[in-house]
C-alpha cells in the first residue's frame, strides 16, 4: 500500500492479533491510513497492544455475524484486510474461524459496501469498497482442514459483489 493513496480509506484488519494482522496495522498506521484492529478481547499483551498503537481497536466476535454486522456498521470500512487464522488448526477450530469468521467478515464488508457506498458500484472510476483475504500458499495442495476452509472461503469471495484480492504468501517472517 503506497502512502497517501488511500486518501479516504477506512481500514479494518480482522485477525490484528496474530503475527501478521499486527504487522499489517502496523504498516498502515505508519502509512497515515485510519486502521481499525479487529480483536476478540481487549485484554492483551503488552507487545501486541504495541504493535496495535495507533489504530482504533474494535471488539467483536467475529464467529458471530450479527455483532461483526453491528461493529462495521458503526466502523463503515471500506475495506476489510483478512488475517483470520485459528489458532489450533484442527478441523472444527479451521472451518470455525478460518472459513466461518472469514465469511462473517467478508458479509459485513459487502453489507457497509450496498448500504453505506452504493454509488461505488455505480460508478467504477470512484473508489470501491475492497476485500483482501491473506491465504496460505499452501492452499496449492490442500491436506489439512485449515487450507480447505481457506479454499472455500477463495471461493465464496471470488462470488463477491464487492472487489476483492486473494493473496497467498509463501510465508511471513
Amino acid at each position: 500500500v503506497k502512502q497517501n493513496t488511500l486518501v479516504h480509506e477506512r481500514v479494518i484488519v480482522a485477525g490484528a492479533t496474530g503475527y501478521i494482522g499486527r504487522s499489517v496495522v502496523k504498516q498502515l498506521v505508519a502509512r497515515g491510513i485510519p486502521t481499525a484492529a479487529l480483536v476478540r478481547s481487549m485484554n492483551m499483551p503488552d507487545k501486541t497492544a504495541d504493535c496495535l498503537r495507533g489504530a482504533t481497536i474494535l471488539q467483536c466476535n467475529v464467529l458471530d455475524p450479527i455483532e461483526t454486522r453491528e461493529v462495521y456498521r458503526q466502523y463503515l470500512p471500506t475495506s476489510t484486510i483478512n488475517c483470520i487464522a485459528s489458532r489450533s488448526g484442527v478441523a472444527e477450530d479451521s472451518w470455525a474461524v478460518d472459513y466461518g469468521g472469514g465469511l462473517s467478515v467478508l458479509q459485513a464488508q459487502e453489507y457497509i459496501s450496498n448500504e453505506f457506498y452504493p454509488h461505488k458500484q455505480i460508478n467504477p472510476f470512484q473508489q470501491s469498497c475492497h476485500f483482501v483475504l491473506l491465504s496460505a500458499f499452501c492452499v496449492g495442495k490442500p491436506l489439512l482442514q485449515f487450507q480447505f476452509a481457506k479454499l472455500k472461503l477463495e471461493e465464496r469471495i471470488r462470488t463477491s459483489s464487492i472487489s476483492h484480492s486473494i493473496v497467498r504468501p509463501t510465508a511471513f517472517f
